[in-house]
């Protein structure tokens, strides 16, 4: 038999059930249907967490093992309770690799695999979201309804404005063609610059400051790897323009977060959404 275990709710599911597990009926048909031999076991993050180490699971599909992570998830430690010798598999619920690759998947005794894509739409659409927020200063008109408040707020129009995507990818290109619905101009970065559906120009990293100050809204979509760790610095803050929307969806390291503090109160007139 090849016993599957499922455990940590993925990031972003929006259905999770009571007793901390999430598979659906038609989940559980879907990865049975594989192989005859498949023995299927749920164990919700609570569980997990009262276990010294998990027995006898040659695959874990799973979402976490990561330092830090949301409620439901496995956390670093209980994550490694799954790294036994008849582990062999490793199925992220998620896209990004951090703190979950350990020794066992560096020496290739457990293979490692994610999910890529399965969070483009929602925050795709979450950062039109708070474009359009911007925008349309929809806080502030939030605001002033719950003050029974009538004046006129000035906003401005996503018409016409300039998004730099920071990261081509899947979700970069989802967004791409979101802003193209609203008659926006994309320019964006990418290792291996060529053309991109719905991007207007693509260019290399190494020329991001030359175009930072055409931006209107800066989008972090890129994953950390060495090239982009500290890639945003006091530097690239100060070729922004004063009202620039910086937005950082992507690992927090490609920011250095004492620059982007300091682009904040040194009376810079942009937001920013970390």
């Amino acid at each position: 038999m090849i016993r599957v275990a499922v455990s940590g709710i993925p990031r972003g599911y929006q259905f999770p059930l009571s007793d901390g597990n999430w598979l659906k009926e038609k989940h559980r048909s879907q990865i049975l249907s594989i192989s005859p031999q498949i023995e299927l076991v749920e164990l919700p993050e609570a569980i997990v967490h009262g276990m010294k180490r998990v027995e006898d699971v040659e695959v874990l599909l799973g979402e976490g093992g990561n330092h830090t992570h949301y409620e439901g998830e496995l956390d670093w430690e209980d994550y490694q309770k799954f790294f036994t010798p008849s582990l062999r598999w490793v199925q992220l619920c998620s896209t990004g690799f951090s703190d979950n690759i350990t020794p066992e998947i560096l020496d290739g005794s457990v293979i490692l695999t994610n999910s890529p894509g399965i969070h483009t739409i929602p925050i795709a659409e979450s950062i039109l979201a708070a474009m359009l927020e911007h925008a349309k200063r929809l806080r502030q008109r939030r605001l002033d309804q719950v003050d029974r408040r009538w004046r006129q707020i000035y906003c401005s129009d996503l018409e016409g404005s300039t998004v730099l995507l920071i990261g081509l990818g899947n979700l970069g290109k989802r967004i791409a063609r979101l802003c193209k619905a609203f008659d926006i101009r994309v320019i964006g970065t990418r290792r291996h610059p060529e053309p991109v559906p719905n991007v207007d120009l693509v260019f290399s990293p190494s020329e991001l400051r030359y175009y930072l100050p055409e931006a209107n809204y800066v989008v972090i979509i890129a994953p950390l790897t060495p090239e982009t760790d500290g890639l945003i610095e006091e530097a690239e803050f100060r070729a922004m323009s004063r009202t620039c929307y910086f937005i950082n969806v992507g690992r927090g390291k490609i920011v250095s977060e004492n620059a982007m503090i300091k682009a904040l109160r040194g009376g810079l007139d942009r937001g920013c959404l970390p």
